[in-house]
């Protein structure tokens, strides 16, 4: 998902400066400006100069100067003209916007929200500043601001793409899917012709297991722009996960020639290639992938893998090795350099199987090949140990996805309000594995909508104690309590969840309410000012 980083200066009609005003544009400042309306840039730039050296008190000469200096790339000076502009009128929210929309190119976040904070102060209807402030205070770390002055700029001008996709981009940090989504269709609705936001849709879609659906996306952003390389590699990534392996190796090799300096493009296509079984041509793209970029571990460790299925073990362990040292947290590639060491080197392999095991203590994988190179050591008491964890987290594993398919199948019916069905489907996922978050979660919910009050408390405290960072649920128990009638405890519940997602609106919301309920007027009315600042917040007044 490519984060999007549109910054925009603005033209604008302030009075000219001293002894200007009233009068008509100064010939080369008018001749400049028109050039800068057809997007001539380079034609406008020596008229701008020769404008801002004839009349050094213009405020529109040097606002406009900056402004085709900066869409030039010469941010410095840039902003120097813009600071100029503002000397000669400390009051224009346009130059303060303009400063602060470079300030944020130049990377300089705090500085340009400050100054965009001084255009909204000036013109606090200004979309377009709001949009920078968000950008800046986004990159900042300052996320709910973000969303707020991203929500505000949306609000003055409903259909401007840039801020749609930040909005969506941000609200894909913090986890919340659906409000991504709902931002990224806004944009695509917006702007149908934008392929930056048709590959955000899909990669949200993508992300919330809709494969097909993204396929969609990406498939449209790449007839906008054949030569959009994010859009190609999603769609390829796609593709393969789709299982269509030749439609995924035609749109990566697509990327490879749009970027064939790329070693991370040449990995992708020899890793599909190898999955094709391509061997021979898997070889050759992983090689040079790792010869245009040496500290990309997973490239060695395909190449090694390549070499191995083409029967060269000595260099495919050269490049386990590789791998190994570039990446030596990695479990995978520990446990394949000991498979390849055992061959011949047993000694030197027990070590490798015992770091996959210190890095990753539930790989049965790895139990099992230090159980196998004990027992040809002689070590019969701990291959036996060995063996007996491997086949105890086999065991884990299947239960594990036992549960995942109880409540799966409970998730979907409770979306269709078969209740009954959906606490069968997620009692069976709790009995195949007690302790998982997603099924006690979803099984409070199927319960406490049935008015089964103990159940699902317990349900829920179940999820919060081995999920204890998930703010849905946090919110959802916060739910079931208001409407056992329980204020404090649901107050306290969306009170943790808003800890964990500062910008969850629906939160806010159910928050005001409770507040309302507890008799705390002034702290529900301040709830429910910022839940509608960060969204909609319909029914708030309900539990």
């Amino acid at each position: 998902m490519r984060r999007l980083l549109i910054f925009s200066f603005i033209f604008w009609f302030a009075g000219t400066g001293s002894g200007q005003a009233q009068q008509e544009l100064p010939a080369a400042l008018s001749q400049g400006l028109e050039l800068l309306e057809k997007g001539e840039i380079q034609k406008a730039l020596p008229l701008l100069r020769q404008a801002v050296t004839l009349y050094p008190d213009s405020i529109q000469a040097h606002n406009y100067y900056g402004f085709a200096l900066g869409r030039a790339g010469h941010l410095p000076e840039a902003i120097q003209e813009f600071k100029q502009a503002l000397k000669l009128d400390p009051r224009s929210a346009e130059a303060f916007y303009n400063l602060g929309a470079a300030l944020n190119q130049e990377g300089e976040y705090s500085a340009a929200a400050d100054d965009l904070r001084k255009a909204l102060s000036l013109r606090p209807a200004f979309p377009e500043a709001d949009k920078e402030l968000g950008f800046a205070l986004a990159r900042e770390g300052n996320v709910q601001g973000a969303i707020l002055a991203l929500r505000r700029a949306i609000r003055g001008e409903p259909n401007m793409v840039s801020a749609h996709n930040e909005l969506g981009l941000l609200y894909v940090q913090i986890g919340d899917q659906e409000d991504a989504l709902s931002e990224f269709q806004q944009a695509v609705a917006a702007n149908p012709d934008s392929a930056e936001s048709h590959n955000n849709l899909g990669v949200a879609l993508h992300q919330t297991g809709d494969l097909d659906g993204a396929i969609t996306e990406f498939h449209r952003a790449v007839e906008i722009d054949p030569k959009f390389a994010e859009g190609l590699k999603n769609l390829a990534q796609a593709m393969r996960d789709k299982g269509n392996l030749n439609a995924a190796l035609q749109y990566f090799q697509q990327v490879a020639v749009l970027e064939p300096n790329s070693g991370k493009a040449h990995a992708d296509l020899g890793y599909t290639l190898k999955l094709s079984d391509r061997l021979k041509e898997a070889e050759q793209e992983l090689s040079k992938a790792v010869k245009l970029s040496p500290g990309l571990a997973r490239a060695h460790f395909d190449l090694a893998e390549v070499l191995q299925q083409e029967g060269n073990p000595s260099a495919a362990l050269q490049e386990y090795q590789k791998a190994v040292a570039l990446s030596p947290g990695d479990a995978e590639f520990h446990l394949k350099l000991g498979a390849a060491l055992a061959k011949n080197q047993l000694q030197a392999a027990i070590p490798e199987f015992r770091r996959a095991i210190e890095i990753d203590p539930n790989n049965s994988a790895a139990h099992q090949a230090l159980g196998m190179a004990l027992r040809r050591i002689g070590d019969m008491q701990g291959a036996g140990e060995e063996f007996r964890r491997s086949q105890q987290l086999t065991a884990e594993s299947d239960q594990h996805l036992a549960a995942v398919e109880y409540t799966n199948r409970g998730i979907a019916d409770l979306k269709k309000g078969d209740l009954t069905g959906a606490i069968q489907e997620l009692q069976n996922a709790v009995k195949s594995q007690p302790e998982m978050p997603e099924a006690n979660h979803y099984l409070g919910i199927a319960l406490s909508a049935e008015g089964k009050w103990i159940e699902a408390d317990h349900a829920f405290e179940t999820a919060l104690k081995n999920a204890p960072t998930n703010p849905d649920i946090h919110f959802n128990f916060g739910v079931a309590l208001a409407r056992q009638g329980r204020w404090q405890d649901a107050s306290r519940q969306y009170e943790a969840a808003i800890r964990l997602r500062p910008s969850y609106s629906g939160a806010h919301c159910k928050l005001a309410a409770a507040l309302s309920r507890l008799g705390q007027t002034e702290r529900s009315q301040s709830e429910l000012k910022l839940a509608r600042e960060l969204g909609s917040c319909e029914g708030a007044g309900a539990p």
